[in-house]
């Protein structure tokens, strides 16, 4: 280490203290070593000044020994430090992004809670919409002692599929057509009721009940009303000791004991083309009140037999022309009566579908 001597102002400069020189009325001093320094002493005479380093500095150091001995900084401790000012930066981020993450988990579990919220809000409308559902089928239902005041309606259904099932999934009734109303078994029709009202049995194998002849019948005869599969017709069973009568059928020989009597089908005033319809009835009238052609009538079919009233109106004179399938004797078409509101009377039997067998009787009176 260099050694210096006190400084002097000579001449108006300062300088060192030359050697051998002294300053009169000064007294030489101590040199006392301060914190982080050791040796020191009395400066009338040479001394020495030393760094005295901690056992593990951070900052200053003590490099190299003796005089050629200097204060240096610690690279170490700077890294040290840089990288802790890098770590503090680092948490400082982390923070940040904790405080943020923290924040998105606050919205998060807010939105969460709204969600919550409307989930409770929509399971209330749904136990409202529950319960007034239940209340509405509490008022549909009838208890014992209750009088209903509507109506029960079903599904119209089908043969294979009845709005009313019984047992299975192809029996029961149905509507068959408009105001019909059929029942199913095992998916075929086996009887229905019409809109008029009339009842029939449908299915060809009808009901399996007795048939026939009087060694059949029912002991007792306790009036069973049954469906003859072979006579396709019903027969009654009355109380012994009557015997039981057989309804009409047909397909058997008919033995009638009452008059049998079939309506007058009235066709009205009528002019040009007239066509019956044979299968509404076997007789039917009449008034003429122009020039009339009697077509072939619809349903022509061989067997059936009637009358047809013809009549003239007020005015008289109006003639008939008959379509092909009329026949009449020797193939001469008859003549009708002139006299206003005279009566003649046609005589038919259908002979095949397309022959009808016809005589004129004029002019009643």
């Amino acid at each position: 280490m260099t050694s210096r001597r006190p400084l002097v102002l000579v001449s108006g400069f300062t300088s060192e203290l030359p050697d051998g020189d002294s300053v009169i009325g000064i007294s030489a001093g101590t040199v006392t070593a301060g914190s982080g320094l050791v040796n020191g002493g009395d400066v009338s005479s040479d001394i020495r000044l030393d760094v005295q380093l901690s056992p593990n500095p951070s900052g200053l150091i003590y490099i190299g020994t003796g005089d050629a001995a200097t204060l240096g900084i610690d690279g170490a401790a700077q890294v040290a430090a840089e990288s802790a000012l890098s770590s503090g930066n680092a948490a400082l981020v982390d923070a940040s992004q904790a405080l943020a993450s923290g924040n998105a988990a606050l919205l998060d579990a807010s939105t969460a809670l709204a969600s919550g919220n409307a989930a409770l809000a929509d399971s209330s409308e749904a136990l409202a919409s529950g319960n007034a559902a239940l209340s509405s089928a509490d008022s549909r239902l009838l208890r014992a002692g209750d009088t209903a005041t509507g109506q029960i309606r079903f599904i119209a259904g089908n043969n294979n599929n009845p709005g009313i099932g019984v047992g299975d999934t192809n029996t029961g009734f149905y509507l068959s057509a408009t105001d019909e109303l059929s029942i199913t078994a095992g998916g075929s029709q086996v009887f229905k009721i019409d809109a008029s009202g009339v009842a029939s049995f449908t299915s060809t194998r009808g009901v399996d009940l007795p048939q026939g002849d009087d060694s059949q019948r029912p002991a007792g005869n306790n009036g069973i009303t049954r469906y003859n599969t072979v006579a396709s017709g019903l027969e009654v069973y009355t109380p012994h000791p009557i015997n039981w009568q057989p309804l009409a059928s047909l397909e058997r020989v008919q033995l009638f004991q009452r008059a049998q009597r079939g309506v007058v089908s009235g066709v009205g005033l009528v002019s040009g083309t007239v066509t019956l319809d044979f299968n509404k009835a076997n007789n039917f009238s009449m008034i003429l009140g122009g020039t009339t052609t009697i077509n072939t009538p619809n349903d022509l079919k061989e067997g059936q037999s009637g009358v047809i009233y013809i009549q003239q109106d007020s005015v008289g004179s109006r003639t008939a022309s008959y379509a092909s399938e009329w026949d009449f004797p020797n193939g001469s078409t008859p003549t009708l009566t002139t006299v206003a509101s005279g009566v003649d009377v046609l005589c038919y039997a259908t002979r095949t579908s397309s022959n009808i067998a016809a005589n004129l009787l004029n002019n009643l009176s």
